[in-house]
């Protein structure tokens, strides 16, 4: 990707972590100096709401729920199926966690390949053709967590 398209998210994490800010505390993008930085990635609509998928860790939330379902069955049968020993072994890895590192990356990306052969997703325009991304194509690449207040337990 053309690092100048990223350079508002990677080079100033100040507006970043401002941009955060103004959502979780006002619900919306109103600070017009980041309303102007980060318009052209399309990632609010004009009353500053966020356009981007936003996911709330949290219980009752569906998709977090479904999410971590299907995360649990996809890691548990990953243990088995990708004889980490093997690889561990093949490749001269220190142990069984590297192995796991390095197996998941790849996998990651034959299910990405694979869901985009079966038409599940479209590859996005800034990996398909980086040459031709646009701010707005980085927007479609963007996706915000609201993370779940940490769990403590008491004594």
């Amino acid at each position: 990707l053309p690092r100048e398209l990223l350079k508002p998210f990677l080079a100033d994490w100040g507006s970043v972590e401002r941009l955060f800010d103004d959502v979780a505390t006002r619900g919306r993008v109103v600070d017009p100096a980041l309303r102007r930085l980060f318009g052209a990635y399309r990632i609010y609509d004009a009353n500053g709401r966020l356009t981007v998928p936003v996911i709330d860790e949290q219980r009752g939330d569906r998709s977090y729920q479904l999410a971590a379902v299907i995360a649990e069955r996809v890691a548990a049968a990953a243990l088995t199926a990708l004889e980490l020993e093997h690889w561990q072994k093949e490749l001269g890895l220190r142990d069984r966690q590297q192995a796991l590192v390095i197996c998941y990356h790849e996998l990651m990306w034959e299910l990405l390949l694979r869901y985009e052969q079966l038409g599940v997703i479209v590859r996005p325009v800034a990996f398909a053709a980086p040459e031709r991304a646009q701010p707005a194509d980085i927007g479609d690449l963007i996706l915000m967590v609201r993370h779940a207040a940490p769990v403590t337990v008491g004594r």
